[in-house]
């Protein structure tokens, strides 16, 4: 019995060495090595003051952010033309779009405060770049957020106006305000 039990035991030693073999084996695994380097060099599409520009806005180290102080009125449309430009100052065109990133507050009745906060990319000549609108738009307590805007092509040496049209609903209360972040997308 004894010897029975002895050829168990080593049985089911063999078996488990065995597995445990089988597993280690399995999480055998190699890398490859990827090293880039990396060179600053300074940003060719970049923001520029624009001629509506208002006091409060602000313009980031290097051009590369901007910070926008605007208003809303109750029931009447209000028109920046150009409060800050879109600037290509390379020798060759590139291809830009505004998506997308948040708007806050959203889900709150302050957000009935507003109805509609519009952007849209103007050429120098003062016509819209085709399928440049890029509008916020109301429903009750939420904002409907735009989809990211097909990439338009900005030439060397070109500037393109942002033009942004806001309105409050009737009877909005005064000191309600939204933060909008959006990106100015490069292909470069």
């Amino acid at each position: 019995m004894n010897r029975v039990f002895s050829k168990s035991v080593k049985m089911l030693i063999l078996t488990l060495m065995s597995i445990v073999v089988v597993s280690v084996s399995a999480i055998t695994y190699y890398s490859v090595v990827m090293e880039p380097t990396v060179s600053i060099s300074q940003a060719v599409i970049s923001f520029v003051q624009g001629d509506d520009w208002t006091t409060g806005s602000s313009m980031g180290t290097n051009n590369t952010y901007v910070s926008l102080d605007i208003t809303a009125y109750p029931n009447a449309t209000l028109t920046y033309e150009e409060l800050v430009n879109i600037s290509n100052t390379d020798a060759s065109g590139h291809n830009v779009r505004l998506s997308h990133v948040s708007i806050t507050p959203n889900g709150t009745p302050s957000v009935a405060n507003f109805t509609f906060i519009n952007f849209t990319l103007i050429q120098p000549d003062g016509n819209p770049v085709a399928g440049s609108d890029f509008d916020y738009t109301t429903s009750g307590n939420s904002w409907n957020t735009p989809s990211a805007m097909g990439y338009q092509s900005l030439a060397a040496g070109t500037q393109w106006a942002v033009k942004i049209e806001t309105k409050a609903a009737a009877g909005a209360s005064d000191g309600i305000s939204c933060t909008i972040v959006i990106a100015v997308d490069v292909q470069v």
